[in-house]
Order: C-alpha cells, then structure tokens, then sequence
C-alpha cells in the first residue's frame, strides 16, 4: 500500500513539476513588456562602443532603439561582455541582443533571430609588417598564437583548425594591443570591426588578408521567452526600416556602405 501511495505521490509531483514550468513559461512570454531591454557589449565599434560622453551608441543600437520606438516601447541598454548575452537572453533579464551578432545554427537553439540587415562582412586576418611574414593562406597561421575576441565569429571558424593556438581576448582595443606587443601572430576579426581601428592606428604597420567565403551577417537576436506576437513586430520593425530607406541611412552614418 506504501509503496502504491508512494507510486502516486511521484507521478503526482511530475504531473505538477511540468505544469509548473509551463505555466511559467507561458507567463513569461505573455507578460506585458513595457520597456524592451536591450544587451550590448559596448566594445564593439562601429556596432556598440562608448563615445566620449560614455554613452553607449553605434550602429546596431540605432537599430535597435529604433524598433523600440516603432513598436512603441521604451528601451534600456545594458553593457555586458559578449560571452554573456546568450545565457541573459535565454534567463529573459535581456530580451534583445544588439551586438554586430552572426546568426548560427548553434546560437539559433538558444535564440530567435530576426532577418539580417548587414552582410558582405568577411573575416580578416591581421598582422605587423615588418616583424610578420605577409599571410597568404590560412595554411601560414598553422602551429601558430592567433588572437581573436570570445564568443565572435572569428572565434568560431578559426576553432575549427586544432593545429592553431588560439588567444581570446574580450575587447577589439586588447587584441590590437596583444597584437602590438607580439603576444600574438595574428588578428583575426571582421572587416567593419576592423575599420574603425585602422581609421586611428592607421594602415602603415598592418597586413591584412582577407579569408573567403567567410562572410558574416548581421542580426538581432531575441530571448525566446518573449511573445510570438512581439517577435513579429520587432521583424515587421526591421523589414519596414529596409523597405523606408532607414537600414540604409544607419549604415552610411556608421560608414558600413
């Protein structure tokens, strides 16, 4: 009898532990969003960075206030590292990630992505003339100390070669400067995240080779916690801003086209 009643509890308390985290779930998406919170990691030029004022801007949070203000919301932004946003997105603390990030089938386990408004943004490799032979394919980085910047897209591919070494840093300015000071062989990163340092440091000490075929896209990314029915207005905010001409305007204030 023990045992049969013990039998029940535990059924009882299975039933009640899924209808629980349904609830839950359900709740979470369907509570009212007053104020979309937006993850950045504000490292990131042209796409998220500080200006002098210690605000965050670039090209992407343009992008993503301006859904804000579309599908009538108030926003915030919130500064984290990179490495970071997926899981705050998937715990709802944030609900939109706008950080020059690349839809992937792995990340799109862990998010919903809007349609890209940014492409044509291939994978560069980065090294010192003069102290570094000029790279001609990815078959010289072989055995060799590669930078890169966690959780970025350069990060990904180049996991992809065991015979390269590779040094992640979480901040562009910290590659540069690991590149500078010979911690590493190489810079590999994205050419709009690249330009605007080349525009301050110049292009004198620098060889760049460019990796085909590895061109990246850009995207919001967005908590699945929320609802259906504001995932569709943030996508209907982005093909409206493609469609009026606004996407393009962003782009050339930010110096992407």
């Amino acid at each position: 009898m023990k045992k049969i009643l013990l039998g029940v509890f535990l059924i009882l308390a299975i039933f009640g532990f899924i209808w629980y985290q349904n609830f839950n779930q359900d709740y979470s998406k369907n509570k009212d969003i007053n104020t979309l919170i937006i993850g950045t990691s504000a490292d990131f030029p042209p796409f998220s960075f500080r200006d002098n004022n210690d605000d965050i801007v670039g090209f992407d949070i343009d992008v993503a206030k301006e859904v804000a203000n579309r599908i009538g919301l108030n926003y915030k932004v919130i500064d984290q590292q990179f490495s970071m946003l997926l899981s705050q997105a998937q715990l709802g603390q944030i609900h939109v990630i706008a950080a020059g990030m690349t839809p992937t089938e792995e990340r799109a386990k862990k998010l919903r992505f809007t349609k890209t408004y940014l492409t044509d943004n291939p994978l560069l490799v980065v090294t010192l003339k003069g102290k570094t032979p000029e790279i001609k394919s990815l078959q010289d980085l072989k055995s060799k100390d590669i930078i890169v910047n966690t959780g970025y897209t350069a990060d990904l591919y180049m996991s992809d070669f065991p015979d390269i070494n590779l040094i992640r840093l979480s901040k562009v300015s910290d590659a540069f400067t690991a590149l500078d000071n010979g911690k590493g062989y190489a810079f590999v990163t994205a050419a709009f995240t690249l330009n605007p340092y080349l525009k301050d440091l110049g292009t004198d000490k620098y060889n760049i080779f460019k990796i085909y075929q590895t061109d990246e896209t850009s995207a919001l990314g967005v908590s699945k916690l929320i609802s259906q029915e504001l995932f569709n207005k943030i996508e209907k905010a982005i093909e409206d801003m493609d469609l009026d001409g606004t996407m393009q305007s962003l782009k050339k204030k930010w110096d992407l086209i």
